[in-house]
């Protein structure tokens, strides 16, 4: 219900700008036919009644959902307006309102939206109760009457004409009434049921029953019904000459009633509104061709830009979301925030497909996160509009994988607006260049990384049952047999987790084993384990810095513990100069260590063996060393220097390269500041998984006055020599890439 509840809020919102729209075109158009204003609370009328509308790029509507159907489980519950103004103003205070306390058992809005629901019903029951005891009351009311013509009674008990009856309507008079004011009551109620209003009046009711928590529904409700009876009016006096018209109007000031509450039968004559209908009669002239004609032409505006809605995010296939996923991960990620929890959010704006391949436009936001034990802290982030191409192939059993070939972002500063209007399709570019549903996306970025780090977890702390069933090195087969399917998963980060349970982590698992456990206060990392357990068994002088990196060969897991074999590498660095290191000691072993698990439920070493050089197991070659090598100088200098090698999507700076005051390392483009010491050398490289998605590229390299182009082809790099702290500026322009440097000055 609550669910139902929600989606009838969301619908009353957009409606309501429509009301608003109907409100300001009916006081503009009061010299319109009254007929044509009835249209206009018709497509009122289905806005309210449809649950689902068309997206049109010329809707002004601001949000077709601005209640998320998920803020009762929202950590920082929020609303997305359409309107930055209004959620700055609004979501700080439902923010500080309805936020869950650290420990508390349900968010307040999981309670209060249920309360609401069961309060809106109750409204609905009261008004529907209320339109059924006044059809009763009224029907025994003129349980005694005698016909006066076709489907017309007169009753003793009626003060006014009026309309009662849906499927069989019969019109009732006073029986005191005669002559030529019969005759207009009986021309006005015969328009009434022409015009089938004895139908809309019941329905504008309904509604009015259904979003009676709405203000501007009342209001809606009470100038249909004027409408109503003008329009009515209007048709009967259209071919009146004067002092017919003067005859009608007397007719409704004789019939005249007051207004003492909205009623959802029976249709008046003199109820609603009988001054302005008398002026409206007495001044009546038959419009203008062209009055009716812009009347018309503000029904179609309204039609278009107010029924239908706004682009809202397109939900992409499960492997092309993975592929997506994994693409924005890999963009954005570099190993110096190793150990952050890479969290991924986006809004897909539209999807374009073409021949083998596919383009995906959406507003991206990447966001990384630490824990410190209690909760998760926000350490870095990117937002923007992001057009992202995969190259789709085919599988043997029909299936399709999804290659990234172009990421694309736009250039920053002037650039900016003019990248967006060029690229993506004119449908999109407003939302495109809106930042403002950042918001969104965050609270569902933070709730990921919460429920990865198993934040607020109900587990029974106490309880040794769950620590003996689940281990390290179990695969996903298990931990679903133990738990079912899981309450939440990220799709192209290979993890998943339970409300009452934890986070099981595979991304880094040997053979997709789970290699991060996080439950109830428990939180176990094979990774992390080998690298303090091998750190452990060296020293380390002062001013030196000791890192550690490796590679799991084999590994055998069971409830109680694992042993895995690993090719290790272990470096001693010390500070050289400003913007370098150099390698003190380094030592490359192949290790069998296993760990168990002891009655505290936590895992420790219990064996350590340090093989030789060479040996068939926990070896894989000096290639593999290679690598570990290049990881460990890369922790060194972003230890001692603040910076790391060949960190981002454009590697640029492997060997002796310090890369400091970074503002856009990872986009297409941006300005950022590159520091050599004398001798370095310069390293350009086209990154990607998997090098055949790509094809040549050609790098421009401006220096010294000096052009001069380098083709880096699928081998991957070329060497330039600098002898000169820079400044580069780095931009992208379809397979055209361009570096400029110049002298570097403090």
């Amino acid at each position: 219900m609550s669910d139902v509840f929600l989606k009838i809020l969301n619908m009353s919102i957009t409606a309501g700008w429509l009301i608003l729209a109907v409100i300001l075109v009916r006081l503009l158009l009061k010299k319109a036919p009254k007929w044509i204003l009835c249209l206009l609370w018709g497509l009122v009328a289905i806005r309210l009644v449809c649950p689902f509308s068309f997206e049109s790029v010329l809707s002004l509507i601001p949000s077709s959902e601005t209640i998320p159907a998920n803020i009762a489980a929202q950590q920082e519950p929020s609303i997305n307006s359409g309107i930055a103004i209004i959620n700055k103003v609004i979501n700080p205070v439902i923010t500080e309102s309805f936020a869950p306390a650290p420990l508390a058992s349900a968010n307040p809005l999981q309670i209060v939206i249920p309360i609401a629901a069961a309060v809106w019903i109750a409204g609905i029951v009261v008004l529907l109760a209320y339109a059924l005891i006044s059809f009763l009351t009224l029907k025994k009311t003129v349980s005694v009457c005698v016909p006066v013509g076709e489907r017309i009674l007169a009753c003793d008990y009626v003060n006014a004409p009026f309309i009662l009856g849906v499927f069989r309507p019969i019109i009732y008079v006073p029986s005191f009434m005669r002559g030529e004011t019969l005759d207009h009551v009986i021309r006005h109620e015969n328009a009434h049921l022409q015009r089938h209003d004895h139908w809309w009046k019941p329905l504008g009711f309904l509604l009015l029953a259904v979003y009676w928590f709405n203000p501007l529904c009342w209001i809606a409700y009470i100038l249909l019904c004027r409408d109503i009876e003008m329009a009515c009016d209007e048709k009967v006096i259209r071919d009146m000459d004067k002092d017919d018209m003067a005859a009608y109007s007397q007719a409704l000031l004789d019939c005249n009633l007051p207004r003492k509450r909205i009623a959802a039968c029976p249709l008046a004559f003199g109820e609603v509104g009988v001054k302005e209908r008398v002026k409206g009669v007495l001044k009546y002239k038959k419009p203008a061709f062209w009055i009716i004609l812009i009347a018309v032409v503000a029904c179609i505006v309204l039609a278009v830009c107010l029924i239908s809605d706004p682009f809202s995010s397109k939900t992409l296939p499960e492997k092309l979301g993975i592929s997506m996923d994994m693409a924005v991960a890999e963009h954005y990620h570099s190993d110096h925030t190793e150990g952050h929890f890479a969290a991924v959010g986006y809004e897909v704006l539209e999807v374009s497909e073409s021949a083998n391949k596919i383009t995906v436009y959406a507003l991206v936001l990447y966001e990384e996160y630490s824990f410190d034990g209690d909760d998760v802290a926000l350490e870095s982030g990117a937002w923007g509009p992001a057009a992202i191409t995969f190259d789709i192939a085919s599988g043997g059993d029909g299936s399709s994988s999804y290659d990234v070939i172009e990421y694309w972002e736009p250039r920053g500063g002037s650039y900016y607006a003019d990248d967006i209007r060029a690229k993506f399709p004119m449908s999109i570019r407003k939302k495109a260049l809106d930042n403002s549903g950042s918001d969104v996306q965050h609270e569902k970025c933070l709730q990921t990384a919460r429920e990865y780090y198993s934040v607020n977890q109900n587990v029974d702390h106490d309880s040794t049952d769950i620590f003996d069933a689940i281990y390290l090195g179990m695969t996903s087969a298990e931990v679903h047999a133990l738990f079912g399917e899981p309450d939440y998963q990220a799709s192209g980060l290979m993890w998943f987790g339970y409300n009452d349970v934890g986070t099981f982590d595979t991304g880094l698992g040997f053979e997709g084993t789970i290699s991060r456990i996080v439950v109830g206060g428990k939180h176990w990392d094979v990774h992390k384990l080998i690298n303090e357990a091998i750190i452990n068994r060296h020293s380390v002088g002062t001013g030196a810095y000791l890192t550690e990196s490796h590679l799991i060969m084999k590994f055998t897991a069971a409830q109680n513990g694992f042993t895995a074999e690993v090719q290790s590498v272990c470096g001693i660095y010390g500070r050289k100069g400003d913007y370098d290191v150099e390698l003190k000691s380094s030592v490359a072993l192949p290790i069998r260590i296993t760990f168990v698990k002891n009655k505290n439920n936590d895992y420790e070493l219990s064996s350590y063996h340090e093989g030789r050089k060479g040996e068939d197991w926990g070896w894989k070659g000096d290639s593999a060393v290679e690598s570990l090598q290049n990881n460990c100088y890369a922790n060194a200098m972003h230890h001692f220097v603040g910076a790391i090698p060949s960190p981002g999507r454009y590697s640029i700076g492997v060997g002796t390269v310090a890369v400091t005051n970074v503002a856009e390392r990872h986009t297409e483009s941006g300005f950022f500041t590159i520091r050599y010491f004398p001798g370095a050398t310069l390293q350009i490289e086209k990154y990607t998984a998997k090098w055949g998605a790509y094809a040549p590229q050609t790098w421009i390299i401006e220096y010294a006055d000096k052009r001069k182009n380098i083709t880096v082809d699928k081998n991957g790099s070329n060497v330039i020599p600098i002898t000169d702290d820079l400044i580069g500026i780095f931009n992208a322009d379809e397979n055209e890439y361009s570096i400029k440097f110049e002298k570097y000055t403090n």
